[in-house]
């Protein structure tokens, strides 16, 4: 590598550290799941500044997902997709969300030191009963196609 090229390469890379080391602050990530801390909370869709004030209000608890920070406001998304501007005094990180369990399924495996057998779970037991007028009847047998005339010219 030529001597030239060294000092800037650095200097470009030592850039690119100080950006990923922007991307969180001593509170934690700053783009996440956020949630308004304040009983009303001042909802802007184009900015602090727009002439005609708040388009509405959040309540306490509504959760959002912050896309953008700045000085004094954020850019947040609702959860039904609106996008706007919030105090960044109003809002704080969420807790997590809690984690639902997967369903079982309907037949589990015997535990350890039992028969090999699966538990006895009906899979159909959430299913209507079975009535004859739901059975499909048989198809009719397709006929050969007829045989096409052959005309002489």
């Amino acid at each position: 590598m030529p001597r030239k090229l060294a000092p800037p390469l650095i200097l470009g890379l030592a850039a690119l550290s100080l950006v990923g080391a922007c991307s969180s602050g001593k509170n934690g990530p700053r783009v996440g799941r956020y949630i308004v801390t304040v009983p009303k909370a001042a909802f802007y869709k184009y900015g602090p500044s727009q002439s005609f004030g708040p388009d509405f209000v959040l309540p306490q608890g509504q959760r959002l997902t912050k896309l953008e920070m700045s000085v004094g406001f954020s850019h947040v998304m609702t959860d039904d997709g609106t996008t706007g501007y919030v105090s960044n005094e109003d809002i704080k990180p969420a807790p997590p969300e809690p984690i639902t369990p997967p369903p079982t399924p309907a037949y589990t495996t015997a535990s350890k030191g039992s028969s090999s057998r699966r538990n006895k779970v009906d899979p159909y037991r959430n299913m209507p009963p079975l009535n004859m007028n739901d059975v499909p009847l048989p198809l009719p047998e397709a006929e050969p196609p007829k045989a096409t005339p052959k005309f002489r010219y």
